[in-house]
């Protein structure tokens, strides 16, 4: 999983930088701008752990399926379809933990 996700990091930098944009670069920079949230006092077990995973996956699904359409209607077909891969990538996850938690 920390393999995919170091891969999709790269991969998502990269392609921001094909569009002529600055990739954040620090981490401070990544936290400004990042929609997940940590787990109040750092530390979680179990199956809440699981479930917290599979709610951030759902919470980028929602949002990767919004920027999707975007890109789709802006006639950049590079982005879409780079972003519909990481979408699969992420239903993929959620359904697995989905799986586990029923």
């Amino acid at each position: 999983l920390y393999q995919e996700l170091e891969k999709s990091i790269d991969e998502t930098a990269e392609r921001i930088r094909m569009l002529g944009e600055a990739s954040p670069g620090s981490m401070a920079e990544f936290l400004e701008q990042a929609t997940l949230k940590e787990v109040a006092g750092g530390r979680i077990k179990g199956e809440d752990a699981i479930a917290k995973l599979r709610d951030d996956h759902e919470q980028v699904i929602r949002i990767l399926r919004e920027v999707v359409e975007k890109t789709g209607e802006a006639g950049d077909a590079g982005t879409e379809d780079f972003l519909t891969g990481l979408l699969r990538s992420h239903e993929q996850a959620a359904w697995m933990l989905r799986s586990y938690l029923t």
